[in-house]
């Protein structure tokens, strides 16, 4: 009697155990679409002309958190990163990475620059908030971070048009 307790005590902590767990995901259906044409193609439905010159970039985040401020910040976090992986990536493809500092991820800040957001949208799921964000920033905006990231004798080729 007493392990059959102990078995059903056991039976019912996992259970338990597992319901807290186990947060309700959003599908993979319901991430909005401008988020999942942003990240397929780089592309959104509402291109303007900076965009399509590449005097603008655009990223999509996401975030997850209990609150929805803490998720929003989540978001912009993640999709300003990605804005810095594609000013890097048009760098090192313009220089050799030679030309940029040592340990040039260390040094960037994803707070460095602004942006404007472009689309927003929060689920509410289980465990908190879930947040797409869609932003852009000018090339412009980037020039500091630009600077930054390039060693010091070759700053001359920073002003440059990307």
């Amino acid at each position: 009697m007493l392990k059959n307790k102990l078995v059903f005590v056991g039976l019912v902590s996992i259970f338990l155990i597992s319901c807290g767990s186990n947060p309700v995901r959003i599908s993979s259906d319901e991430i909005p679409s401008w988020c999942n044409k942003v990240e397929k193609t780089g592309l959104f439905s509402k291109l303007t002309p900076e965009v399509i010159a590449g005097e603008k970039l655009l990223a999509c985040g996401t975030g997850t958190a209990g609150s929805i401020s803490n998720a929003r910040h989540n978001a912009i976090v993640d999709a300003k990163k990605q804005i810095l992986d594609q000013l890097i990536g048009r760098l090192v493809s313009k220089y050799s990475k030679e030309r940029l500092v040592d340990n040039y991820r260390n040094y960037i800040s994803h707070s460095a620059f602004g942006y404007d957001i472009v689309e927003q949208e929060v689920f509410d799921i289980q465990m908190g908030y879930q947040t797409f964000i869609l932003i852009e920033t000018a090339m412009e905006d980037l020039k500091g971070t630009q600077k930054a990231l390039m060693k010091k004798d070759s700053s001359e080729l920073v002003s440059d048009k990307y």
